[in-house]
């Protein structure tokens, strides 16, 4: 079993979107985000006409999405109307952190009709009220086909944001009936999850500090939101002291927690030169990956207190074997540094130490 790797919503959307063209039985969604937009429509549409030629869906959207929802990009949610007044806070303050200009504009959804079409469908079930904390993103395309990894429904996803950066992420596709079994069972295999129910198990944090420490020659960290949590520090510093090379790939500017993440590098700066290379990427970075000599682990998990405490995440974990999956991060990978600029003096890294505080302590 040799899984696909999707690269960017560009190569993902189209894959997801001919999956639901050829489903005959079932469509199971599993979402964070899934803004009011181009491609959050076009999904909609398409799971519609699935539904109309008999097959069944079932969509899980997480409330608590609605606030990334709303303080960013088309602020439009295209499932979520009203807010709740905590809802509306936290949007406040977002936008006031990290989008000030948008502070006053409100967005326009224009997918009401297809949202009622979904919610109307007999053979469509929407379930979208409860706070589940799932930050996983999945599909499961008639009990044989799934595809996780990072990528929301939203257009930034499918090339730029609305600050014109490139989005670099992935999404892992699996064409096997009898792993799409063990995932839903959750029987483990190569999936590693943080759930809440049925048993409450939070594995992925100690995984990836394995790899990290299982490390001899090589380690590079693709990350979207790195906060300095003291056991992934000190376990990245071993391994530069025992002559591993490490290299970490940060956004130079991220969408959320961009002071969390300079405060982690400006801490590891010092081992620079040493064997760790830092790199600040053009890109939003919104991928996460950790890949030695021996093992990659690829998912929805960030190295952020939230996501090892609170939400739901699913990895992949696997060896780095000889074959396409592996060939193509890893390029895909090298293309991402090969476009970043490496981080020499520590004024590269400079950040406010109240945001980093706030961020490390609430996202």
């Amino acid at each position: 079993m040799t899984p696909e790797l999707l690269i960017d919503g560009k190569n993902a959307f189209p894959e997801i979107l001919r999956q639901i063209g050829c489903a005959q039985r079932s469509i199971e969604v599993h979402m964070f985000i899934w803004r009011d937009d181009g491609i959050g429509r076009k999904i909609a549409g398409a799971l519609v006409s699935a539904a109309d030629r008999g097959v069944r869906v079932q969509i899980v959207k997480d409330r608590y999405g609605v606030v990334c929802e709303r303080s960013e990009e088309n602020r439009a949610s295209f499932f979520h109307r009203g807010l709740t007044p905590a809802e509306r806070f936290s949007v406040f303050w977002l936008t006031v952190g990290y989008n000030t200009d948008q502070l006053l504009w409100r967005g326009r959804r224009l997918g009401k009709d297809l949202e009622r079409a979904l919610r109307a469908h007999p053979n469509i079930s929407v379930l979208d009220a409860d706070y589940l904390s799932d930050h996983s993103k999945y599909w499961i395309f008639d009990d044989k086909v799934l595809i996780f990894g990072g990528i929301n429904i939203e257009d930034k996803e499918n090339g730029t944001d609305r600050k014109g950066r490139a989005y670099r992420d992935y999404m892992v596709m699996l064409d096997d009936r009898e792993a799409v079994r063990h995932f839903a069972d959750q029987t483990g295999g190569i999936f590693v999850r943080n759930v809440k129910s049925p048993v409450r198990s939070f594995e992925v944090e100690q995984k990836m500090l394995s790899l990290i420490r299982d490390s001899e020659r090589s380690l590079t960290i693709v990350m979207a939101y790195f906060s300095p949590i003291p056991a992934f520090l000190s376990s990245i510093e071993d391994a530069v002291r025992r002559g591993v090379r490490v290299r970490i790939l940060v956004p130079a500017k991220a969408n959320y927690m961009d002071a969390a993440n300079k405060d982690a590098m400006r801490r590891l700066f010092p081992l620079t030169g040493q064997g760790l290379t830092i790199f600040l990427s053009p890109r939003m970075i919104h991928a996460k990956v950790i890949m030695s000599e021996k093992e990659l682990t690829v998912g929805s998990c960030n190295i952020t207190k939230k996501a090892f405490r609170q939400l739901d995440e699913l990895n992949l974990f696997r060896k780095c074997e000889s074959d396409n999956f592996t060939r193509a991060l890893e390029e895909s990978v090298e293309e991402t540094i090969a476009e970043a600029v490496p981080v020499t003096k520590a004024r590269q890294l400079r950040y406010s130490r109240l945001y980093a505080v706030i961020e490390e302590q609430f996202m």
